[in-house]
């Protein structure tokens, strides 16, 4: 993981967590990409949880674009059978067009983070409706 420049969240440590929003808007402003989940943990299967606004932060800091990506089908492989194990199973991957950093000229934090929301639910419905077949 420090391999690939991840940065860790102590979200029971507030310092802890300051020195990784720096960290992490001084890696963007080096060029390295961040993966960011914007819901703060996993949703297992379920519906998409609220976006944290604060989870873009990051970009709006460092002033660089939002890629977001959707992701449809993993909930199949990991929760599906209640078991600690993955399955076989089909996982989707969309990567949607980059969104300009002047998006935050114009909309509060919030606003972004349901734009950007707004995005990948719509392409997670599409994928649902288009692509994946139920058992």
């Amino acid at each position: 993981m420090e391999e690939m420049n991840c940065i860790y969240l102590d979200r029971s440590n507030r310092r802890a967590s300051l020195q990784m929003i720096k960290d992490g808007i001084n890696k963007l402003k080096e060029q390295h990409s961040l993966l960011i989940f914007p819901e703060g943990s996993r949703s297992k299967g379920g519906e998409m949880q609220e976006f944290k606004a604060g989870s873009l932060k990051l970009a709006k800091s460092a002033k660089v674009k939002i890629v977001p990506i959707a992701i449809y089908g993993s909930s199949n492989i990991m929760e599906k059978y209640n078991s600690k194990k993955m399955v076989p199973g089909d996982v989707y991957v969309h990567i949607l067009d980059p969104i300009e950093p002047t998006v935050f000229e114009d909309k509060t934090m919030q606003e972004v983070s349901q734009f950007v929301q707004g995005k990948i639910s719509n392409t997670v419905q599409s994928l649902k409706e288009n692509h994946y077949v139920k058992n």
